[in-house]
């Protein structure tokens, strides 16, 4: 994404039909419209996208520890970061491939285990950490110095993208992606936080071309969240220029996502706080470790309506966006399709395991899945920094129902879905905005994302 403005005009409906998957259309064939790559074609892989950033060797570099001493509760110091950055954003796992390729796995889900998300910490007065934007290397386990001291007060993480790891498989729609994987990385953060006693919230509205400048984000990279991890002002202001680092090469543009974006960052300068509700499942690091995306389900076996009720309960998402439930062996719910409402599940039309499969893209989980787990809104967001928040909390949603399911020994797996058979299949006589899915139920075999040994640079307690 490295023409410097878009020549497209965008508002989020726009976008989100434009990257909408249609029973008529083969998922991969793009909608006829200029405004989308006609002549894009996904997941060659001679350009696969390059999974981790990298700078020069000469830049000043801080390991992390690998067993972090007892949280304090007064203010992030190193041991709270090197925790938080590994439980939110850290290598697992590894996997040596056929081809010599090592297989990473990290400690948030990712679609197609593509990871689009690069961490910073913008420190101010932590102990054992030298003021200065430092970037988060997951498969070192360590912290480089990019940028001069922030301005501000409050230690915070900015939480950056990178549109080409993600859209080098789903196109226009990898951005729709690369929300939902901020998203489960900030769930597991403000949880990891939370875990260390410290008062962390979320930021989603701010400058984006002053957060950009703070952490050194070319235009293949873009903010998406600020985490200040104590109160005051954040220290996310920038006193310098901070160093770029490589991305890797063959990045492609998509002058959809660059308006999108750029439509959304026009509308930074008011501030949004937002804070995610403990979530009673810990310990975390265990969670962590044992948490990965089922590969199969067993359509045999039922889970509990009071299991598939605490789950939900768990994503702890905002008014306006609502939860539906394709029950197919949940115990005490006949099989059908539900809304679900504060006072439980109201049917609102039948669901079978064919049409469960059809309307998850002919995926196998979504039709073996005990339930499939909808996150959607009466109707897009009119406003871009808004349609970017709607699919953020669906990602932080996603990631709290992972650690929840994982908690409760359910396998759980982030699916896709075809956007023109969501109303009916949900039971709406209107048009719904389809954010997240994800499918729950048991597994065959521990539900863990890869294999391998422990990779190098986990924490071990």
């Amino acid at each position: 994404m490295t023409a410097p403005a878009a020549d497209v005009d965008i508002i989020p409906a726009e976008f989100h039909r434009l990257t909408s998957y249609d029973a008529d259309r083969h998922w991969a064939e793009p909608v006829d419209d200029p405004r989308v790559r006609a002549d894009f074609i996904p997941m060659r892989p001679g350009r696969r996208p390059q999974p981790f950033k990298s700078y020069p060797a000469h830049l000043e570099r801080l390991e992390l520890a690998r067993e972090p001493g007892s949280a304090t509760g007064t203010g992030p110091d190193a041991d709270d970061l090197a925790a938080i950055l590994f439980l939110a954003a850290g290598v697992v796992r590894y996997r040596d491939e056929p081809d010599g390729r090592r297989t990473y796995f990290r400690a948030a889900s990712s679609a197609g285990n593509l990871h689009p998300i690069e961490v910073f910490v913008c420190a101010r007065g932590v102990p054992g950490l030298p003021d200065g934007v430092w970037h988060y290397g997951p498969r070192e386990h360590q912290l480089t110095r990019v940028g001069p001291a922030p301005r501000g007060a409050a230690t915070s993480l900015v939480l950056t993208g990178v549109p080409w790891r993600t859209c080098w498989k789903y196109a226009e729609r990898g951005y729709r992606h690369l929300w939902w994987d901020c998203g489960t990385v900030l769930a597991q953060a403000l949880c990891a936080a939370d875990e260390r006693g410290l008062d962390a919230r979320y930021l989603t509205r701010f400058d984006d071309a002053a957060v950009a400048r703070l952490v050194g984000a070319t235009g293949d990279e873009v903010p998406l969240a600020i985490v200040p991890l104590a109160a005051g002002q954040p220290a996310v202001e920038p006193s310098g220029p901070a160093i770029a680092g490589d991305l890797g090469k063959g990045i492609e543009d998509f002058p959809l996502i660059r308006a999108i974006h750029a439509a959304g960052g026009q509308q930074g300068r008011s501030v949004q706080v937002g804070r995610a509700k403990p979530l009673p499942a810990g310990p975390l690091d265990q969670l962590v470790r044992r948490r990965g995306s089922a590969r199969r389900f067993d359509p045999t076996v039922h889970i509990g309506e009071s299991e598939l009720r605490r789950l939900i309960d768990a994503t702890d998402l905002p008014p306006g966006i609502r939860v539906h439930v394709l029950a197919h062996a949940v115990t005490g719910l006949p099989a059908a399709a539900y809304r679900w409402t504060a006072t439980g599940p109201v049917p609102t039309g039948p669901a079978d395991r064919a049409a469960s499969a059809a309307l998850c893209l002919g995926q196998d989980l979504g039709r073996d899945a005990s339930a499939v787990v909808f996150f959607v809104a009466d109707e897009v967001p009119a406003g871009a920094r808004a349609y970017r928040e709607a699919l953020l909390a669906a990602g932080i949603g996603l990631g709290r129902l992972y650690l929840a399911a994982t908690a409760y020994g359910i396998g759980c797996s982030g699916l896709t879905f075809v956007d023109s058979m969501l109303p009916e299949a949900l039971g709406e006589s209107h048009s719904v905005a389809g954010l997240a899915v994800a499918g729950l139920g048991r597994t065959p075999y521990r539900a863990r994302s890869g294999g391998g040994p422990a990779a190098p640079t986990a924490l071990s307690r």
